[in-house]
């Protein structure tokens, strides 16, 4: 699902996104608050009651950050794979995992990787407690 930010703030997701305007994909990892989440439910819920079962979390998502703006993180050429079936599991733990220990091994990286870390836990601070992180590569 592609991604527009601006100044690394989340402005909208989507599938049918213009590639030229994304800044990346979203990967799947999403940090909400207690009370972005009850928003995002809440969002959920009326497009099910508008027999809108069939949209994309996006949906959801786009209406929320209107009101609990999301941070984008960069992953760009940091090592991933998307995991649907066994194979893509077993490349995961054969080139992927490694290829994560020893990019995390090296000093910066080790220190991005604790920052990294403690944003998406939610010790970190962002500009403002209402902030959130979404993953974009």
């Amino acid at each position: 699902m592609k991604v527009v930010a601006s100044d690394g703030w989340l402005v909208e997701m989507g599938k049918s996104l213009d590639p030229a305007r994304a800044a990346g994909e979203n990967l799947g990892l999403l940090r909400l608050t207690r009370q972005a989440a009850h928003h995002a439910f809440s969002v959920a819920d009326r497009l099910v009651d508008q027999g809108r079962c069939r949209d994309w979390l996006a949906t959801a998502i786009n209406a929320t950050a209107q009101a609990h703006p999301f941070f984008c993180v960069d992953v760009n050429g940091l090592p991933w794979v998307e995991i649907d079936f066994g194979d893509d599991l077993a490349l995961a733990r054969q080139v992927t995992w490694p290829a994560i220990r020893a990019t995390f091994a090296r000093p910066a990286h080790a220190a991005a990787q604790l920052v990294l870390a403690d944003v998406l836990a939610g010790v970190a601070p962002m500009p403002t407690p209402e902030r959130h992180a979404v993953s974009a590569a």
